[in-house]
């Protein structure tokens, strides 16, 4: 808090001087026009040169963000050729066919997901194994949600971070290694996201919360004309949200 104000006086120092010499001033009225002018000016001045500070900062922010994303997909790059060059060793031609497949069929997933018209979407559902780095995080789509409007993409965005973050919250102190599939589809006039967590040896983690916590989550996702609800025995959610028009 101290840096932010030291900050604030740092960029607004003339401003504030001059605002001190406004009400000191022994020059009546013509001091006043004069003071206030330039307290105005330097206020416009300070604003703009604040806003550019500001504007720079959050570009750099976001050029670290994608430095540690292109880190993290070099990394798995790097992990993928492992793994092939150790079945090349081992002359398991086999496992290597298996996993080039599994490996083509992530990328053509990752195709989809990149082709929403919603760019924030994409880069959202595009990044949730690097957001939930705890997390065995995959994600699957269905070639119909190609169809649904930018709105229903918005809306879909704004209801899934609420409903991931009451997932982390209430996972928060689960010990088990947790493998959370994330799965896109239409379902008749709903766009439908299940969120399906297994723990080690397959045991099924369930995400049983007090009445008050569903009601809450309940609560937000109305905001978005959706509805939200446990999957059978607990393992997972299902969100479901009313879709607009369909794209042209």
């Amino acid at each position: 808090m101290g840096r932010t104000l030291f900050q604030m006086l740092k960029t607004h120092w003339l401003t504030i001087l001059l605002m001190g010499g406004w009400f000191m001033q022994p020059f009546g009225k013509a001091g006043e026009l004069i003071f206030f002018l330039a307290t105005l000016i330097s206020l416009l001045g300070s604003g703009y040169f604040s806003y550019i500070h500001a504007k720079k900062q959050a570009c750099e922010e976001e050029a670290e963000r994608i430095k540690r994303l292109l880190s993290h997909e070099r990394h798995d790059a790097l992990n993928h050729i492992q793994v092939m060059m150790g079945y090349i060793m081992l002359n398991k031609t086999d496992r290597i066919k298996a996993y080039l497949e599994q490996w083509v069929e992530r990328a053509k997933q990752e195709r989809m997901l990149s082709e929403f018209q919603y760019a924030p979407l994409a880069v959202a559902l595009l990044t949730l194994k690097h957001r939930f780095k705890h997390w065995d995080l995959h994600v699957s789509m269905s070639e119909e949600m190609k169809a649904i409007s930018q709105a229903d993409e918005k809306r879909l965005l704004s209801a899934m971070n609420v409903v991931l973050a009451w997932m982390e919250k209430k996972l928060a102190h689960e010990k088990s290694y947790l493998s959370v599939t994330l799965s896109l589809m239409q379902e008749m006039d709903n766009v439908v996201l299940e969120v399906e967590v297994t723990a080690d040896g397959e045991d099924m983690v369930t995400l049983f919360g007090s009445a008050e916590d569903w009601r809450e989550l309940q609560r937000t996702v109305c905001r978005w004309r959706g509805s939200c609800n446990l999957m059978s025995h607990g393992k997972g959610l299902k969100l479901e949200l009313k879709t607009d028009q369909q794209k042209k």
